[in-house]
């Protein structure tokens, strides 16, 4: 899905346009409250606050371009305009882009207060981040190193298959199968609960295969590890109609906001909070007040 549509329209990919009448987002946010993720607690003062005079980029896959609509619509209270902006000045950001097909995939970015800004590359392989996003935006970026918080994803895309291999659709998600992974096959697939994971299968509690081979990488690799997935396995009623990868907004999305804000505490990977702000202020999560278009 290109970027489309502007701030807090999530590409019209909200839970309500795909489910109206059956309150998913309340039924999500519910469910995490009662499982003790305390979301009435994280305010878009705090995550701001974190971010103060930093580019937040959000590299990768499809799903690192939804977490960026996420992120820009929960901040946008800080935005004075709610107008996108090229991640780097033309022709720049063009040859910054390395996902054309089906459509081209611009980088995009919402500038906030104070030199801040949330911005979303698309690129779905680690060679083409590191042989072109990175070195172009260090080059075009003054003070990228110590400004910038950059999340990373590859979780849906891998090399093609050479003669005799066939695709690897993803890591463990909610597709109908005993451990959630693709069962292959084009859409239209039916998501299920992950019988698996509520079972305490270790294979399954880690991720699959392909996260935990990576997971002792990390460390050398990155300054934090976001973990998404165990927090994620029980949504798995709001994904998009006949496909179990993506899901609608607000629900996994958000509740990964929640997760960054945290890791970003932890670490710490980001700026002093000094003040927290109200707890109202996160109940606004998911308006959609007008929106400029890109």
């Amino acid at each position: 899905m290109p970027p489309c549509c502007g701030v807090c329209i999530f590409a019209r990919r909200r839970c309500t346009d795909f489910y109206p009448r059956q309150a998913l987002s309340d039924t999500v946010a519910r469910d995490l409250l009662d499982t003790g993720f305390p979301l009435q607690d994280f305010t878009p003062c705090e995550l701001f606050q974190r971010i103060r005079g930093r580019t937040l980029w959000f590299m990768g896959d499809s799903q690192m371009l939804q977490f960026y609509y996420a992120a820009e619509c929960f901040l946008r209270e800080f935005a004075p305009s709610l107008r996108r902006t090229p991640a780097v000045p033309f022709p720049d950001n063009h040859e910054l882009m390395t996902v054309r097909a089906p459509v081209p995939y611009p980088p995009i970015c919402l500038d906030l207060a104070l030199g801040t800004r949330v911005c979303a590359v698309r690129v779905d392989a680690v060679r083409d981040l590191i042989d072109t996003v990175i070195p172009k935006i260090q080059a075009l970026v003054p003070n990228c190193h110590n400004d910038g918080i950059v999340v990373l994803n590859f979780g849906l895309h891998y090399p093609k298959p050479g003669s005799g291999g066939r695709p690897v659709e993803q890591s463990l998600l909610h597709f109908k199968s005993p451990d959630g992974s693709w069962p292959g096959g084009p859409k239209p697939f039916t998501c299920a609960r992950l019988d698996a994971w509520m079972e305490g299968d270790p294979a399954v509690l880690a991720g699959g295969a392909y996260n935990a081979a990576i997971v002792h990488l990390l460390p050398a690799i990155a300054d934090a590890h976001l973990k998404t997935w165990n927090a994620t396995a029980p949504l798995w009623r709001t994904h998009w109609p006949d496909e179990c990868s993506h899901w609608c907004h607000p629900s996994a999305y958000q509740l990964w906001l929640f997760l960054l804000n945290a890791v970003l505490q932890r670490r710490p990977l980001g700026s002093k909070v000094v003040v927290r702000g109200g707890a109202d202020l996160s109940r606004r999560l998911a308006a959609s007040p007008p929106a400029a278009k890109q």
